[in-house]
């Protein structure tokens, strides 16, 4: 994909967004999630809660990847590390997520969008990066692992309905 750019979501944005996202669950988790679960993902919930993150830059910056002819094929969201309690750690950078459409897989746009993503979070000093990703993922995992990050220890639950999957931090060092 080398027409790909990577820039910063706009509200325009957010539709294609959420429909990437919901694309990217269906075909990631169908054989960790209830297949009913996964069909009522609502698009529109997607574009209601990112809609405040984009006048919300010290919070969080959403970086989408745009292909010419395609339009968005891919998403993150990035920023300060979330603590447990909910208050931000400047310390970390945090990729919250990072979705590609699963037809544009292994094309280039979710590397394109992890390199401009740290470059985000460390534009102002070198730091460490932190994320999440759920422990059965191993598709995302061996994509985080070829970047560099690694599990640093740190381990819990993400619940999707009915359904408690258990996730692990990764973290690329400074």
């Amino acid at each position: 994909m080398t027409d790909l750019s990577v820039r910063p979501a706009t509200g325009a944005d957010l539709p294609v967004m959420a429909s990437v996202r919901v694309r990217a669950w269906r075909s990631a988790y169908r054989e960790l999630l209830p297949a009913e679960y996964l069909a009522g993902l609502d698009p529109a919930e997607l574009v209601a809660g990112w809609t405040p993150l984009l006048d919300e830059p010290e919070r969080a910056t959403l970086l989408v990847a745009d292909l010419p002819g395609t339009g968005v094929v891919g998403f993150t969201n990035v920023g300060p590390y979330r603590q447990d309690d909910g208050t931000l750690d400047p310390a970390y950078g945090e990729l919250r997520s990072c979705y590609v459409d699963p037809d544009t897989w292994r094309n280039g746009a979710g590397s394109a969008l992890l390199h401009a993503s740290v470059d985000l979070l460390r534009a102002a000093a070198p730091r460490p990066v932190r994320l999440w990703v759920v422990v059965e993922n191993d598709r995302a995992r061996r994509f985080y692992e070829r970047f560099g990050f690694a599990p640093d220890g740190a381990t819990g639950t993400f619940d999707a309905g009915d359904v408690s999957l258990r996730t692990v931090r990764y973290v690329l060092p400074a």
